[in-house]
């Protein structure tokens, strides 16, 4: 299996186990299930490469419209936390300029992830936590009428936060380490 098949392959197993199969985003299922879900994998290098890809991609989700929402997985750039963080709000940014806000946002998902405030081994950044550093490409449209099925979204987080720390840091630090055996 070639690298870009492989991040692609663990990263849909991520997602079924882990943000599907404890409900972190309670509107992933339809969209897994419908295949209507792009997945990008890049070997970008560079921020220049990282926002011509973004900008792909995006454009790839306005002229197809059946496609909800996308994911853009980083082999090798953005490997560094903090690194990704900088990247995430020059991201941003660049919807922002090129008038993409309101129309699409970003997730962000990161091997390393560490909320604010926590602790790099509180199990609740798991919630945010992925086998390689992702950009999640949201159609805000698409999240507002989600939003209005689900009771008290707001509530969201802190029932996923509940949830992590229950199954425990050691429960998501095996499944981060044996994905890797799920997709050979």
């Amino acid at each position: 299996m070639d690298d870009n098949k492989t991040m692609i392959e663990q990263t849909k197993i991520w997602l079924k186990e882990i943000v599907i199969g404890f409900n972190f985003c309670p509107f992933a299922n339809p969209v897994f299930k419908e295949e209507k879900i792009d997945y990008v994998a890049t070997t970008a290098s560079s921020e220049l490469q990282a926002n011509a890809i973004l900008l792909q991609t995006i454009d790839g989700l306005i002229a197809h419209p059946e496609r909800e929402t996308a994911l853009i997985i980083f082999s090798n750039y953005l490997n560094n936390f903090d690194h990704y963080l900088v990247y995430l709000k020059k991201a941003n940014a660049l919807l922002q300029r090129k008038k993409m806000n309101g129309r699409f946002q970003l997730a962000s998902f990161h091997p390393n992830y560490v909320f604010d405030g926590l602790t790099n081994d509180d199990a609740a950044n798991f919630t945010n936590r992925s086998p390689f550093p992702i950009l999640h490409i949201i159609r805000e449209d698409s999240l507002s009428k989600a939003l209005k099925t689900f009771p008290n979204p707001e509530s969201i987080p802190d029932r996923n936060i509940a949830m992590a720390r229950n199954k425990g840091l050691r429960f998501f630090q095996e499944f981060m380490n044996n994905i890797k055996t799920k997709t050979t």
